[in-house]
């Protein structure tokens, strides 16, 4: 992961990990949003934000996710800033969780 990341190994903390959020849309539903830092010429993982509402079936793609606007490419020339919305909106007690996937395909 911290490859996936651009993070160093030798490295313990949190800085760098992806960070949740919440968006509100203009009906006033909320989102769970997710914004990682991607490596921009890693051809060799996929990155996959995944959802869930109990934390035993995940699902990505975009029926689940989608972009919030283009990524955005970070001054240190290795990597993008990537922000992902859970489609499903959050409201009253719905219950939601995001994460982000990578695997070597």
């Amino acid at each position: 992961m911290k490859y996936a990341l651009n993070l160093n190994p030798k490295s313990n903390g949190v800085s760098g990990l992806p960070v949740c959020g919440i968006t509100t849309d203009g009906s006033n539903n909320t989102f769970l949003t997710l914004t990682y830092n991607k490596v921009i010429t890693a051809s060799d993982l996929t990155y996959a934000v995944e959802v869930s509402g109990d934390l035993q079936t995940w699902n990505s793609g975009g029926s689940f996710t989608a972009p919030v606007g283009n990524p955005t490419n970070n001054a240190d020339g290795i990597t993008q800033t990537v922000v992902v919305q859970d489609m499903m909106p959050m409201n009253g007690a719905t219950q939601r969780f995001i994460c982000l996937k990578v695997t070597k395909p």
